[in-house]
């Protein structure tokens, strides 16, 4: 029952929190309610549009660290998750073997 509370929290935190999205060469922080859509601004930069596509701002592309202390701590919320399964039978001599993967 923890786990699927667990599954269920983290499936609503991907669908209503931002995530870096691959621009031009770029990754940018979208998706969140200030930033539904987006507009090119520079380079490096792009305007955010919120669901009534009113400008809230800008944000520049996230720089290669930022990418990847997002993909560690995303990796921290979703490594509880992962389950191990555990396959055990009686070998004919009456031990037992078992594998987990």
């Amino acid at each position: 029952m923890k786990k699927i509370s667990l599954v269920c929290l983290l499936l609503a935190l991907v669908g209503c929190s931002a995530s870096p999205q691959f621009l031009r060469g770029h990754y940018y922080m979208t998706g969140d309610s200030n930033c539904r859509s987006s507009r090119e601004r520079t380079d490096t930069s792009i305007n955010c549009y919120n669901s009534d596509d009113e400008n809230t701002g800008y944000r520049d592309a996230m720089t290669d660290q930022q990418l990847q202390m997002y993909n560690n701590e995303r990796e921290q919320l979703i490594q509880p998750i992962k389950t191990t399964n555990t396959n055990c039978y009686r070998t004919y001599g009456g031990g037992m073997n078992c594998t987990t993967y």
